[in-house]
């Protein structure tokens, strides 16, 4: 008798207070290590929507994935095709920022990162040869046409857009709190336990992949980070990291090495992070005077840390070997 009256207590309170548990993973998807920490009663079953839907854009963006849909548009460029709601949606979003940044951003660069990929420099005629250019393409709803030659591809894009889905999805199942890490895009939904904002690890780019210069606080957004360090090769004593210039198809010449984005959009904050890491110092900061509908964190070359006035009580510098500045 007394068992069966502790047991209904025990059903009573969990009726009133709901049963809250965190529900930690960890998945290699589109070509990075992604981690999901969410929160709630419906953890598991958000989480799980989460991963699917991250796999199932993988399907739609991985430029490698010969069942890929990318991969069937590059192959039938110059044919019209009708595309998915998700690709015309991206491409669309892609080709508007690509007008908005003066072609810092271009996701008609796929020819050239593949010829970069093979991990050696390619021949320079090899690099002139590839046909691109957002003037090459005709979306018109659903329906595709891009010039014979062209590829696309998402690679700056891809996982800010599907951090975008993530959060609609953990809106959808009433999540209170969620930490997602999408392979240097962090969402970072509602706030800790105790009520304090997440800390966020700005990383050292002369550092290791766990060095931090800096935590920033954040809550209901997006953190975005673009850096020379994440992926390259080395070639005759010079080294070549992964973020193409479109204007030379060749590895940026930037005097950044590191942009970090903080914006309430995750495709925004994606393609900012890269497009500003190409403009480098002086064009990035303009760009940002002239929209400020986002903050940003720029490390130079020289060893400064300019961020926006907004983030001045949001970033703390953890390494006296920076120089931090507030953009004026």
């Amino acid at each position: 008798m007394v068992k069966r009256m502790i047991a209904c207590c025990l059903l009573l309170v969990l009726a009133l207070f709901g049963c809250t548990e965190t529900k930690n993973t960890q998945y290699y998807m589109m070509d990075t290590v992604m981690s999901f920490s969410i929160t709630g009663e419906n953890a598991i079953a958000a989480e799980r929507a989460i991963a699917d839907r991250v796999a199932q854009l993988e399907t739609v963006f991985s430029p490698t994935r010969e069942d890929s849909e990318l991969f069937r548009v590059n192959e039938n460029a110059g044919s019209a095709m009708e595309v998915s709601r998700d690709f015309a949606n991206l491409l669309a979003l892609s080709l508007k920022a690509s007008a908005e940044t003066q072609g810092a951003f271009d996701v008609t660069l796929g020819g050239a990162v593949e010829l970069w990929a093979h991990g050696k420099v390619p021949a320079s005629e090899e690099l002139e040869a590839q046909v691109t250019g957002s003037e090459k393409i005709s979306l018109f709803e659903n329906t595709l046409q891009t010039q014979k030659g062209l590829k696309l591809n998402f690679g700056a894009v891809a996982k800010g857009y599907a951090s975008d889905c993530a959060k609609e999805i953990l809106e959808e199942y009433e999540i209170p709190r969620a930490l997602l890490s999408l392979g240097g895009n962090i969402y970072a939904h509602g706030e800790k336990e105790d009520g304090t904002p997440w800390n966020i690890g700005v990383r050292d780019p002369w550092g290791e992949a766990q060095d931090w210069l800096g935590i920033l606080t954040a809550r209901d957004e997006f953190i975005i980070a673009s850096g020379d360090y994440e992926r390259g090769f080395e070639e005759d004593g010079v080294r070549y990291h992964h973020i193409l210039d479109p204007k030379t198809r060749r590895p940026a010449t930037s005097d950044l090495r590191e942009t970090v984005v903080v914006s309430q959009n995750g495709s925004r904050g994606d393609i900012l992070s890269t497009a500003l890491f190409v403009m480098g110092e002086e064009k990035a900061v303009a760009y940002w005077k002239n929209t400020r509908d986002f903050e940003m964190i720029l490390v130079s070359s020289d060893g400064r840390v300019l961020i926006t006035p907004n983030l001045k009580e949001r970033f703390t510098l953890t390494k006296d070997s920076y120089i931090l500045e507030v953009i004026g």
